[in-house]
């Protein structure tokens, strides 16, 4: 009775764990030596994001300079078979304008009904940084971030955002902008990207981590330029 409670409790962990050993050993090595430790680590991740939707607003300041509002929302579930960690982040850039400084308003984990606040850590250079309390994630169980921030840009720049879990059908919102063209990439390389309400874009695929989502824009008068 011990062993079939033990074998119950534990053999398909096992199981697993041995299958994905045995799928690294076997396709591991079907691609090129200098692909390799990129394939382990893609198949490695334990983390995905399973809803993900980024709001940047764009909002003219004055003559030379615009303020970016950005606000995202990521459910995240542990794929794995153990627990790991996860925490709010959010790192962000201060980029020196007068006008105004870059702002972090919150960043917070939402789990099982309570609200974990990310709080400012000190940092060298002009950046900002947001870091809550690590929360263990267990096999199955998701976790939402929310955070929002604002930055000052040009007229004529862009955005990169970078996120560290790969993520299924990001979905990124800009609002148009009056005198402004505004363009929008996920760093995906998936071809099928779905309009949905004016501004919205969905990416149908999976978007990798140290890829970047990128919102660029310009004002009307040099887009002929």
């Amino acid at each position: 009775m011990i062993a079939a409670t033990i074998g119950a409790t534990i053999d398909s962990v096992l199981k697993f764990e041995l299958l994905r050993d045995a799928f690294f050993a076997a396709f591991r090595y079907a691609f090129h030596p200098a692909l390799q430790s990129e394939i382990l680590r893609i198949m490695r991740y334990q983390l995905i994001c399973e809803k993900h939707f980024l709001r940047v607003g764009i909002e003219k300041i004055d003559s030379d300079v615009v303020r970016l509002t950005c606000e995202v929302r990521r459910t995240i579930r542990n794929i794995g078979s153990s627990a790991t960690k996860i925490r709010p982040y959010l790192h962000i850039d201060d980029w020196g304008f007068q006008q105004e400084r870059a702002k972090i308003y919150y960043c917070k984990a939402e789990f099982e009904g309570k609200i974990v606040e990310a709080t400012q850590q000190k940092t060298t250079g002009s950046t900002i940084n947001f870091q809550g309390k690590e929360i263990s994630l267990e096999p199955r169980k998701s976790v939402t971030i929310i955070s929002k921030w604002s930055e000052i840009h040009r007229h004529n720049d862009s955005i990169y955002v970078q996120f560290t879990h790969p993520t299924i059908d990001p979905e990124i919102e800009v609002p148009p902008v009056p005198g402004f063209i505004v363009s929008r990439s996920f760093g995906s390389a998936s071809s099928e990207i779905e309009e949905g309400l004016p501004g919205q874009q969905i990416v149908r695929g999976t978007y990798l981590p140290f890829h970047y989502m990128i919102i660029r824009w310009w004002p009307e008068t040099t887009k002929e330029q």
